[in-house]
């Protein structure tokens, strides 16, 4: 018996596999913005909106994929249309909506108790669920997502860094800052099924800190946050498969453990000194 092949003769694990991989490395891409904007919180704000999105695209007979695109690009509209208003900041606009499409969500799950989805897979993923039609679904948003972080990275790190300069060197900052909501929005219902609104910020998050650790420059943090996503998403779904636990759980496991000894070995390394 092989650990490693054992897992591949099952058709679910396979498809759980590539769905994983995409997502991850997605997740990685995108996050590096995420987390060189300091924008952890509107990761986490927007996989609770969908939850909103998908109930009541349940209750309403729509598919859940598509109740969680209108959820999304509803918050997506929603924290552009607030923050335009002084004193409202990004941080404040993503509580407000986030817990209310939450709230909303689970007021509608809870009365609706027959024809609800299954409120753990939601919360937590059911990457073993995926079929292909979600994998295509997947792999499309992944691929326009990355694509276009690629395309707009120059001006997104500008962003990140320098915001003043940003309004004088980007072209148009307001666009620009809006499709990156809404490439964040795309990946977040692509990554719903894979683990859940209650685990998404932390794919997006841990991939680029963990990246961070060690990279010199913005691009390469991009590069290697796409590779650790990928790379945590195939570890966390074999332990997932041996250790007969929750897969989204267990893929936020592995890139909180590649996390910590990216951690540990940047302390160290910072401790040892330098050799003349």
């Amino acid at each position: 018996m092989s650990p490693i092949t054992d897992p591949l003769e099952f058709e679910f694990f396979v498809r759980a596999l590539i769905a994983g991989v995409i997502v991850g490395i997605t997740c990685g891409a995108v996050g590096t913005h995420v987390v060189l904007r300091n924008m952890a919180a509107i990761g986490n704000g927007l996989s609770q909106c969908t939850l909103g999105g998908v109930a009541v695209g349940v209750v309403v007979g729509v598919d859940p994929i598509a109740g969680a695109v209108a959820g999304a690009l509803l918050a997506t509209w929603l924290l552009t249309t607030i923050t335009r208003h002084r004193g409202i900041q990004l941080d404040s606009a993503i509580g407000l909506v986030s817990t209310s499409m939450f709230a909303l969500g689970v007021a509608v799950i809870s009365a609706n108790r027959e024809s609800a989805p299954n409120l753990s897979d939601l919360l937590f993923g059911n990457v073993l669920a995926v079929t292909t039609t979600d994998i295509v679904l997947i792999g499309v948003v992944g691929t326009i997502a990355v694509t276009w972080v690629e395309v707009a990275h120059k001006e997104l790190t500008v962003a990140a860094f320098d915001t003043e300069g940003a309004q004088t060197i980007v072209r148009d900052p307001a666009r620009t800052e809006f499709f990156f909501q809404l490439a964040l929005a795309a990946v977040v219902v692509a990554a719903v099924q894979v683990v859940g609104v209650l685990l998404i910020a932390a794919t997006l998050v841990l991939p680029a800190a963990t990246a961070r650790l060690h990279s010199h420059s913005a691009t390469t943090m991009l590069r290697a946050a796409a590779m650790i996503g990928g790379a945590t998403a195939i570890i966390g779904l074999y332990g997932s498969y041996h250790a007969d636990i929750a897969s989204g759980p267990a893929i936020v496991l592995a890139g909180s453990v590649a996390f910590g000894l990216a951690w540990l070995a940047h302390h160290f390394a910072d401790l040892t000194p330098a050799r003349s």
